[in-house]
């Protein structure tokens, strides 16, 4: 499967440096990693379809160079929110080329 296309995650400002430093998603923290392939300009909206706890701040659009292993489902309702986005999850590693990092609207 190809990993090939506009990929988007949705971060607070914690997180861009460590992507930024290591070349992987969350810094290549161990666990889930939550991306998608949906690209929202705001953060309400973000928060909503994604069903996050809280708002993020800013939009890493990427590429994928390695292959992870992911799943692909429909976010379900939690914290309030109603979910309904798409995303995609894998415990591998994610490499990535950053092409874009913008900041969200509220």
């Amino acid at each position: 499967a190809t990993q090939g296309g506009r990929n988007f995650r949705y971060v607070t400002e914690g997180e861009i440096q460590p992507t930024k430093d290591t070349g992987l998603l969350r810094g290549g923290r161990e666990g889930k990693t939550y991306y998608t392939n949906q690209e929202m300009k705001s953060a309400s909206k973000v928060q909503e379809r994604l069903a996050l706890e809280k708002a993020p701040t800013h939009r890493v659009e990427f590429e994928i160079l390695n292959e992870p292993i992911v799943d692909q489902s429909r976010v379900l309702p939690q914290y309030g929110q109603p979910g309904k986005g798409f995303e995609k999850v894998t415990v591998d590693p994610v490499e990535v080329k950053i092409i874009n990092i913008q900041k969200l609207k509220p």
